[in-house]
């Protein structure tokens, strides 16, 4: 593996005593909002989360909004099971579903008169008593990259260097996780996060998703004086080369069914890696963007974002069959 020499982040566990900061009151709202993230534990259990405290959930037949008990942003799901769920958001909180309802597990600290507070983007976990939660420390320009870990029992703080705020976590085991962070890509081997090396000096990364640890995919954009543009690279096991850039809209988020049927969703695209060539499979200007995939199987693959009609935006997902991406009955 390449590091970056002398460049280690050392994380140590810090308990965190819960601080409950109310930033909204229960609410049954059934406004749809834009959503940020998809996941589910089979094409019949899925879930979809978004802005307003938005959670969605489809049982194969229908879409139905849920209680979430917050009316803050929310960015990530991930969970082992139809219950045992786990939604991250704005002002470090973090949500637990049981299987019948959502309950508050976490809010890290919001300190109004220091001028931060914490958002977290992203979760995943090699089991549900090993779970990783990334985002930042920010608010009012002070933004630095932060990762809570959770051993099923309490959630504490694994304190991070200097770097940008984390987007996207993914691993393949306890001992091997993967997180993007702005410009940079770590790697945690079970004991340290490590910077590594990406070959690129103006990309900023969304999204990260692999079929094994020597076969790991991160999409985002880079800056090519002015233009913004879609990036992909590829990591062996070794290094991280480029696949693709500069063909494609600002990328999201990543998801395959194998290593030879991986989808990327951004700027009103889709694209579909088949082993050898990067294409696009569905492209649409009505649509502002795509910010989440993922799917049971190649044949079952949810694609969510936001759409604009010229005057307002709203949430949307689409749905593939194996051979056309329609879209779905949202409540």
């Amino acid at each position: 593996m390449s590091l970056i020499p002398l460049v280690i982040l050392i994380l140590v566990l810090v308990p965190i005593t819960a601080f409950s900061f109310e930033s909204s009151p229960l609410t049954t709202e059934t406004t749809l909002h834009n959503l940020l993230d998809i996941w589910g534990s089979s094409g019949t259990d899925v879930f979809a989360v978004g802005d307003g405290g938005t959670i969605l959930h489809y049982d194969g037949s229908i879409w139905s909004l849920m209680i979430s008990g917050t009316r803050n942003p929310l960015y990530g799901v991930w969970g082992t099971s139809a219950t045992d769920v786990f939604v991250v958001g704005e002002y470090g909180m973090i949500l637990h579903y049981n299987g019948k309802r959502w309950s508050r597990m976490e809010n890290f600290p919001y300190q109004y008169f220091r001028g931060w507070y914490e958002i977290l983007y992203d979760i995943w976990g090699s089991s549900g008593t090993d779970v990783f939660a990334v985002g930042d420390i920010g608010g009012f320009g002070y933004g630095r990259g932060i990762i809570h870990h959770y051993n099923g029992e309490k959630w504490s703080r694994m304190i991070s260097g200097p770097i940008p705020y984390l987007k996207a976590i993914w691993g393949t085991g306890k001992n091997n996780l993967f997180a993007v962070s702005g410009d940079t890509i770590l790697h945690y081997d079970g004991a340290r996060w490590s910077l590594m090396e990406t070959g690129t000096e103006e990309a900023l990364f969304f999204g990260i998703w692999g079929s094994s640890e020597t076969d790991v995919f991160a999409v985002g954009n880079e800056n090519n004086e002015g233009d913004i543009q879609g990036i992909i690279l590829h990591y062996d096991g070794e290094s991280w080369s480029t696949m693709t850039r500069g063909a494609y809209n600002s990328l999201q988020a990543v998801w395959g069914s194998s290593g030879s049927d991986v989808f990327a969703v951004g700027d009103r695209i889709i694209l579909h890696y088949d082993g050898v060539n990067w294409s696009t499979i569905y492209y649409d200007d009505s649509f502002t963007g795509f910010t989440a995939v993922w799917g049971s199987s190649g044949t079952d693959v949810f694609a969510a974002g936001e759409g604009y009609d010229g005057q307002s935006s709203y949430a949307v997902i689409l749905h593939y069959d194996g051979v056309t991406w329609s879209p779905m009955e949202l409540p």
